[in-house]
């Protein structure tokens, strides 16, 4: 039985091959943008696999110490820092 993240994956990268391929019948002469929708698909996945192990953490009770060594985004860091300790000081209240 496939997955949410699995069956997305699978839509997303058919619609990908087939836009591809209509448009190198169109235009046979055309520079193929095919890696740009293998980039696509893969941000998507990305995305989509991310978002299911935050889940699977937040649902565990174990996202404050995971995200830790998981989050290696020096931009976004300090934001989710923040976010889990305000949180927490929530759910002590």
């Amino acid at each position: 039985m496939s997955t949410i993240y699995e069956d997305a994956i699978s839509s997303n990268s058919r619609l990908l091959i087939l836009s591809y391929s209509q448009k190198k019948r169109s235009n046979p002469g055309s520079i193929p943008a095919f890696g740009f929708c293998n980039r696509a698909t893969h941000n998507l996945w990305t995305l989509l696999e991310e978002n299911r192990m935050i889940q699977e953490h937040l649902k565990a009770g174990t996202y404050a110490e995971w995200y830790k060594e998981h989050l290696h985004n020096s931009t976004y860091r300090p934001l989710i820092d923040q976010l889990v300790e305000k949180h927490l000081k929530q759910n002590d209240k």
